[in-house]
């Protein structure tokens, strides 16, 4: 079974992240999120934050750590974060191709920074995604407060 069993069943979820409505999908990929930021994202995001004087210095210090994420501070105090590939083991590994997926790496930003930050810091938007066909992934983080 292995391999084929697991392309075979992610084509299912594949499809189903495509048909559910956004609330559905965005309250579905909160826990998957949660999950990804613990596993690695969030520490950088907690040591970078610890490490810094000021919120323009944490920002300066992710990409440092974070290899090939560009991060560009805009006039409004917002900032877009670029990624050059995308890091999702569930599209890398031929799992999952609907750029619904990208619901998941949004909250997950959302997830990195609240760890750094506390609750209720950000609110993220998606401006652009590999899986939704450009060459690189766009999320538009704008700042709540601290």
């Amino acid at each position: 079974m292995g391999n084929d069993f697991l392309k075979i069943w992610f084509e299912g979820f594949d499809r189903t992240i495509r048909e559910m409505n956004p609330e559905a999908r965005s309250a579905f990929f909160r826990p998957c999120a949660k999950a990804c930021s613990d596993s690695y994202p969030a520490k950088i995001f907690v040591e970078a934050y610890a490490d810094s004087t000021d919120r323009d210095d944490f920002l300066k210090k992710i990409p440092e750590r974070m290899e090939g994420v560009a991060i560009e501070k805009n006039d409004d105090g917002s900032v877009a974060f670029e990624f050059p590939e995308c890091y999702c083991e569930l599209y890398r590994q031929g799992y999952v191709t609907a750029p619904e997926l990208c619901e998941c790496s949004r909250l997950s930003l959302i997830d990195n920074f609240e760890a750094a930050m506390g609750p209720g810091c950000v609110e993220v938007e998606l401006i652009r995604s590999i899986l939704g066909g450009a060459d690189t992934c766009r999320l538009l983080v704008r700042f709540l407060r601290g």
